[in-house]
């Protein structure tokens, strides 16, 4: 039981109030949960909290799903953190949790975390096979002594900020419209590994990002990007796809850094997304390849500039 063992581990001696859920890509619905849950907090003097998970309760759940995370674990309690919560305590997924009842669990968040009070959205359930929907955990709450606190949603764009619309956008390319979902750029973390080292080959040397399986990809193609190294911010062009030119079997993230040559195999980069450009080709001739690039680094650029 290693999420006793996270609860342990976290403990909360003040009395707090409390959000608890997955938060994949901290979009713009759970910032405006968390800042409403750190004002409600402040009114009932508690502490503003987050539980939330180190790892995809799906994936316990579905022994055949894929979790195409938006933000990794430790990219996602970070932004947490940052909207000024107060504490954000992780616990692991597994069958014994999802097998709790929402009256058993909710002994151990007020045992561990001192939790008087729950900030939920309107269709949250808890337990063993969503047993408690909002209106049993508000008559629980009057026998637990806790309450429940139902923001209001976030209304403020023209499709459902979800995680969801985040996922589908990113997986057709429009990197636009997930970062205004986000409130933010998308990004992609990772070390820089060595690859096949065709783009020195063509002039265009590339920066190979290594990522996780588990981590969301966006579609395709070719996208004008903000890149992160050592503290210093680099216009990006970036490739994510098989190369079909040279017939690829496996998908690579490459970016070309545009204004920089230095060796920085090993290093830690990031890339932000801004907008795609274009799709995936195949070209008849490595010179046409070459042309295309060209005419890509100077789309992006102009992007970039604005």
């Amino acid at each position: 039981m290693q999420y006793l063992n996270d609860l342990k581990q976290n403990e909360i001696k003040k009395e707090s109030l409390l959000a608890i859920g997955v938060f994949d890509g901290v979009h713009l619905g759970h910032q405006h949960l968390f800042n409403h849950l750190i004002k409600t907090a402040k009114d009932h003097q508690l502490l503003s909290g987050v539980l939330t998970f180190k790892n995809h309760p799906a994936t316990v759940l579905n022994s055949n799903f894929k979790p195409q995370l938006i933000t990794s674990p430790v990219e996602k309690i970070k932004l947490i953190e940052s909207t000024g919560i107060d504490f954000v305590v992780p616990i692991t997924f597994d069958k014994t949790l999802a097998n709790l009842s929402a009256k058993s669990f909710i002994e151990l968040i007020q045992k561990h975390l001192s939790m008087k009070g729950i900030s939920v959205g309107p269709d949250f359930h808890m337990g063993a096979n969503r047993e408690a929907d909002v209106s049993k955990l508000q008559n629980m709450g009057l026998k637990m002594g806790f309450f429940v606190n139902i923001p209001t949603l976030y209304e403020k764009t023209e499709i459902p900020v979800r995680s969801t619309s985040v996922r589908n956008s990113l997986m057709s390319g429009n990197v636009k419209l997930a970062n205004s979902i986000l409130g933010r750029n998308f990004s992609l973390s990772g070390r820089i590994v060595k690859g096949f080292q065709r783009g020195k080959e063509l002039g265009f040397p590339t920066a190979n990002l290594s990522f996780d399986e588990n981590q969301l990809i966006p579609e395709n193609g070719i996208y004008a990007t903000k890149v992160y190294l050592k503290n210093i911010t680099y216009n990006g062009a970036t490739s994510i796809g098989t190369n079909p030119t040279f017939q690829n079997q496996h998908k690579t993230i490459e970016t070309y850094i545009l204004n920089f040559n230095q060796n920085i195999y090993g290093e830690s980069i990031k890339l932000e997304f801004i907008d795609k450009i274009r799709d995936e080709q195949s070209f008849k001739s490595v010179e046409s390849l070459i042309i295309q690039m060209k005419e890509d680094v100077q789309k992006i650029q102009q992007i970039l500039k604005t």
